[in-house]
């Protein structure tokens, strides 16, 4: 009997560079942005000739703290931007970014890959 495994594949990957203190998270423009990565990479999926469902589209803020240290945080909602900034501080500080550093850390891309998982 053949044992089989999931193997991921990556089909679309890009990240749009912005500049904006985590204190001051626009959810509209961020909306905005994101919307248009998510149909860049389900267009990717369809090319690569695969259904929408077959894949994940993860994306995360690229976040700089302290020593210029960029880290990527996964972002699942978009819903408050408090609770947003909040979780995100958190993240950086679960890091290792000192707390004070991971306040004043500010977004600077804005990144989403969509991800195809396949049996082989």
């Amino acid at each position: 009997m053949r044992e089989t495994g999931t193997h991921r594949r990556i089909v679309f990957d890009d990240t749009v560079p912005i500049d904006v203190p985590l204190a001051g998270i626009e959810l509209d423009a961020i909306r905005r942005v994101f919307s248009e990565l998510f149909d860049r990479a389900a267009q990717a999926v369809s090319r690569a000739g695969y259904d929408q469902d077959d894949a994940v589209v993860e994306r995360s803020f690229v976040c700089r703290a302290g020593d210029a240290t960029e880290l990527h945080i996964a972002v699942e909602w978009l819903s408050d931007a408090d609770r947003l900034a909040a979780q995100v501080v958190r993240a950086l500080i679960a890091a290792g970014v000192a707390e004070a550093d991971a306040r004043l850390a500010r977004i600077v891309g804005l990144k989403a890959v969509a991800i195809l998982e396949t049996l082989s």
